[in-house]
């Protein structure tokens, strides 16, 4: 069973059905009316008007084939070598004149016909039409199965017709004022005319109207040269009365037509519902415009997807190239180094210098295990890790060969370290060095002199040497120094643990 919905500037159409052996044969038919310009020419202007609609039929409406009609598709009739359907775009585009490049069309064809040779059924639809019949179902949450031509729909319904197969003719389709003529050539497909009926119905004037409209068909058909005659006109959408008036119309003019309606055909349609019953006949390769937008979508995502992998890639290779750079570059660099190392150390001072770092190296940790082993004797030692290996390296860091530490107190987060230094400056700047660390909350230092025992400066925030009693004010002491330093270790853990 096929669901066929086409929207003409009315209402909606909906009719379900199959084409069969016998012919097209309907199953039922609905249609729902739409406010006065919602659709134009098959251009959908109100979306919202549309969808309201819809949405009411979507529980019954599944990959429906949709239907389309706008005087601004393109319908030709083309012979090609043997070529596959997805082979024939470019082609297609050849044919209507359009660049390779131009994505503001849609080109599909319908293969109707292959032997040695293609005869297809080509179409150019402008994108943003079709686009605009997908969104307006997806947001009424019905699929699509096919998006068709109404004209291809015609043809269709012709080849159907075996007693149409070659015959010429011209199959005239009236709807409200509107006139579709299709010119047929020994059964194929010519050409499409649209014309507007400018006058009322049942009047003379409209018989001559659609009379005269027959006669440039028929003037055409002579120019062209062709060498079939049109010998038929047959009308779709007029009763039988109006029928007869104009085969008597045309035999006053002596014109030579045959003037038949719908009743005429072999496998008739729905005179009502033309349009989509004759999109019940089918193809095997048929126009789905639909696939087309699908088809391109899944290229382009596919484009995308296979961009992202060689830009993923060309970003892989770029970091393991530059690494690869990088460690080469190192290695030059530490070549460099241990070659001027190894210049320096067997040179004639070489064996003075490794003795002396030896010896502060050893200076060093004795230092360390001295404090270590004060540190871990303590009994009140901070269980939460606040006083730690890393703190206490970090604070013999800051000291040099002129600090000599004498005394590590630690207490309620106070850390009480004595020593002697070779001046007060010295002192001084190893206070300063301290609170650079950023381990405390707070230094306090007060310095004297051995022989002196007088209490004389405290460093300020900035590392400087500021005045306390001004009444054993001195120059600072260059000799050896005695010190003493309070800091308040920070609550919590540090980032170097």
């Amino acid at each position: 069973m096929k669901t066929v919905i086409y929207i003409n500037n009315d209402c909606i159409q909906i009719v379900y059905g199959q084409s069969t052996q016998n012919g097209i044969k309907i199953k039922s038919k609905e249609s729902v009316l739409l406010e006065e310009g919602t659709i134009l020419n098959g251009v959908i202007i109100d979306s919202e008007e549309l969808v309201a609609k819809l949405l009411p039929l979507r529980t019954k409406l599944k990959n429906v084939t949709v239907l389309i009609d706008n005087s601004n598709i393109s319908v030709k009739r083309i012979t090609t070598p043997k070529l596959k359907k997805n082979q024939m775009q470019n082609v297609v585009k050849n044919e209507f004149g359009f660049p390779l490049d131009d994505d503001t069309f849609l080109y599909d064809v319908n293969l109707y016909e292959e032997n040695t040779e293609n005869v297809a059924i080509c179409c150019a639809v402008s994108r943003d039409l079709v686009d605009n019949y997908i969104s307006v179902f997806k947001e009424a949450k019905i699929s699509i199965k096919k998006i068709d031509v109404a004209v291809n729909a015609i043809i269709k319904f012709v080849e159907l017709n075996e007693e149409l197969h070659n015959k010429t003719f011209v199959l005239n389709i009236v709807s409200n004022n509107s006139m579709l003529s299709v010119l047929f050539e020994g059964g194929k497909y010519l050409l499409t005319n649209r014309n507007r009926l400018m006058n009322e119905d049942d009047t003379e004037e409209y018989l001559a109207e659609i009379v005269t409209k027959l006669s440039s068909m028929i003037q055409f058909n002579k120019s062209e040269k062709s060498v079939f005659n049109i010998h038929s006109s047959y009308y779709l959408g007029l009763d039988e009365e109006t029928i007869l008036e104009m085969e008597d119309y045309a035999n006053r003019l002596e014109m030579g037509i045959e003037i038949l309606g719908v009743e005429d055909f072999t496998y008739s349609a729905d005179v009502e519902y033309i349009y989509p019953s004759m999109e019940m006949a089918e193809t095997k390769k048929d126009i789905n415009l639909y696939k087309v937008i699908r088809d391109i979508e899944i290229a382009k995502l596919d484009l995308d997807k296979k961009i992202k992998i060689f830009a993923c890639v060309f970003f892989v290779c770029a970091i393991v190239f530059g690494n690869y750079g990088k460690i080469r570059y190192n290695n030059y660099i530490l070549q460099k180094e241990i070659e001027e190392y190894n210049e320096f150390f067997v040179g004639a001072d070489s064996e003075e210098i490794q003795n002396e770092f030896e010896e502060n190296s050893d200076a060093r940790q004795e230092r360390l295990d001295h404090i270590y082993g004060v540190v871990l004797s303590l009994e009140h030692v901070d269980r939460e890790n606040n006083l730690t290996k890393a703190k206490i390296e970090t604070i013999d860091q800051e000291m040099t060969d002129k600090i000599e530490l004498e005394l590590l107190k630690y207490t309620d987060q106070v850390i009480t370290l004595s020593g002697k230094s070779n001046g007060e400056l010295e002192s001084a700047k190893f206070v300063h060095r301290l609170k650079a660390t950023n381990l405390f909350t707070n230094v306090s230092y007060t310095g004297y002199d051995i022989t002196e025992d007088v209490d004389s400066y405290v460093v300020d925030e900035n590392g400087n040497i500021v005045q306390v009693n001004t009444d054993n004010y001195k120059e600072p002491y260059q000799g050896e120094f005695s010190f003493t330093i309070e800091a308040t270790l920070k609550a919590g853990g540090y980032k170097n643990d």
